[in-house]
């Protein structure tokens, strides 16, 4: 870390492969790969698994980022399963928004959590308070406490899909779903004045609840964490 290097716990719910160090300190963990390889048959539980933990350490008031990758090791004609859809390179892809291409222009944005996963939709989000836009991984803090009623807008632009709905989560519950079809501009506000600690980020799914993208989080306040380990986060 003191070098500049981002240090993750990959494919952490996938056995035999999963994170078998249970000592892990928390404190270590600077991004986690939520999705991996959604061809290979028990990667779809494994990753709901793995969203459920970044639910709890971003309850806990752990701002670990998210990330995704395809983790491919076979060509684009062979597949897990019989007649089964191929692993293929960028499925899913991480989608990063740095100020340049260099790897550290990359690096730091992930840091700050600019970052969404994608199987299939682009995604263009951002959430403004009063006349200023922030984008994705953003604190919110003192733009809240600054503004009058503490109203949050979220801009969202959908491209690349037919249809799906949009699920929102706020520390850790659902607390809209909105269904769309095809390229789709949109906005949704919610209030965070007065509302202590506060964490929401996006998935897109489809109708049957199959896992299309995700963002990370947007946050206001601080919360002291409790659990010190990955055991005691996998309890």
């Amino acid at each position: 870390a003191a070098a500049g290097a981002i240090r993750s716990i990959n494919h952490p719910m996938t056995k035999p492969w999963h994170w078998w160090f249970e000592e892990t300190e928390l404190d270590q963990i600077d991004t986690m790969e939520i999705w991996n390889d959604p061809t290979y048959p028990t990667n779809p539980e494994a990753t709901e698994q793995t969203l459920r933990l970044w639910n709890a350490l971003w309850n806990d008031g752990r701002r670990v980022i998210g990330i995704g990758g395809s983790d491919t090791h076979m060509l684009p004609t062979e597949s897990y399963t019989e007649n089964g859809p191929p692993s293929l390179i960028g499925d899913p892809g991480t989608y990063v928004l740095a100020d340049g291409l260099s790897a550290e222009d990359i690096l730091q944005a992930v840091r700050l959590g600019r970052v969404y996963v994608s199987r299939q939709p682009e995604l263009e989000h951002s959430y403004r308070i009063g006349g200023v836009e922030y984008p994705p991984g953003s604190d919110l803090t003192q733009a809240v406490e600054a503004s009058p009623d503490g109203t949050v807008i979220l801009k969202l632009s959908i491209t690349k899909l037919e249809a799906g709905i949009i699920h929102m989560i706020e520390n850790g519950d659902t607390v809209l779903t909105h269904p769309f079809q095809g390229a789709s501009e949109l906005e949704f506000a919610f209030c965070w004045k007065d509302a202590g600690y506060r964490w929401r980020r996006l998935e897109i799914r489809t109708s049957s609840g199959e896992l299309l993208a995700f963002t990370n989080p947007v946050y206001q306040g601080k919360r002291s964490p409790q659990l010190k380990t990955w055991k005691q986060l996998l309890q």
